[in-house]
């Protein structure tokens, strides 16, 4: 006859709500990443719910979810993944959520959801640099500089909402503006990481009558030499079918490994 042994243990599992400051698992979960996230990935996961995972009494990793719904973050460590399934299935029955934002380069969630009945959505792609470095600036007509708060007006003339929250990114010195001549023709946007602080996400935003000429190609290259002047990592993102931004991110020396998916669950 065969003994019972401490293979049979059922352990306690339990959620209870934390912020994510109180998280000692976290950086676990940042140092998991096999290549860095964007802002846009970063601010769906900072306005999400966060929650403690507990197995018998003891932190093994967090879930967040945004608005309620939406499942933005699934991680454990050491031995408690080998629960990873039961305590996914225990985060559904309790949460229910619908759908799913996960990142490729994040393998444990990604890895787990796709275990789960689904329907794979594409939804960005996520850049870095092909050739780490500061780039040469580009022969261009454009010149370069931080935008002020004189700036405001015109830039809201030229890139309508393609920026939020523009007065209090001016003031933090993430906007900069190019001009030709007296014409502001781009705008572009250096944002620092909150999640990878040493990151910082960028993007810019073309005149519609000087599109097609190398501009933000341009803007996207100063860009990148000013992260690198301030000593930090320049990531991009873009949405996956916006096949003109993927195009000028490449133009610029940035390459993509890593997407965005939505993943939606069929209720039930």
């Amino acid at each position: 006859m065969t003994r019972s042994t401490g293979a049979d243990h059922h352990p306690r599992v339990e959620f209870a709500p934390a912020p994510i400051d109180d998280l000692r698992t976290y950086g676990g979960y940042l140092r998991s990443l096999s290549s860095p996230i964007d802002s846009f990935a970063e601010e769906a996961i900072l306005g999400s719910a966060f929650h403690r995972i507990s197995v018998d009494g003891a932190e093994a990793g967090f879930f967040a979810i945004n608005d309620g719904t939406l499942l933005t973050q699934f991680h454990l460590v050491g031995s408690a993944r080998r629960q990873a399934q039961p305590i996914l299935d225990k985060i559904f029955a309790d949460h229910a959520p619908t759908a799913a934002y996960v990142a490729s380069c994040d393998e444990f969630m990604l890895s787990h959801l796709l275990d789960r009945e689904h329907v794979l959505k594409r939804q960005a792609y996520f850049f870095a640099e092909g050739v780490p470095g500061r780039p040469a600036a580009r022969d261009t007509t454009v010149g370069y500089r931080p935008a002020g708060a004189a700036d405001i007006a015109t830039i809201r003339a030229v890139s309508g909402d393609f920026l939020d929250r523009l007065d209090e990114r001016v003031a933090d010195g993430q906007i900069h503006v190019g001009h030709d001549g007296a014409e502001m023709v781009a705008v572009g946007i250096a944002q620092p990481g909150q999640l990878l602080p040493d990151h910082t996400s960028i993007g810019m935003f073309t005149h519609e009558s000087h599109r097609e000429r190398g501009v933000g190609t341009a803007t996207l290259l100063h860009l990148r030499a000013v992260c690198h002047d301030q000593g930090r990592v320049p990531v991009a993102g873009c949405w996956y079918y916006n096949h003109n931004s993927k195009r000028t991110l490449e133009a610029a020396g940035m390459v993509t490994a890593t997407r965005l998916f939505r993943l939606e669950f069929p209720a039930g």
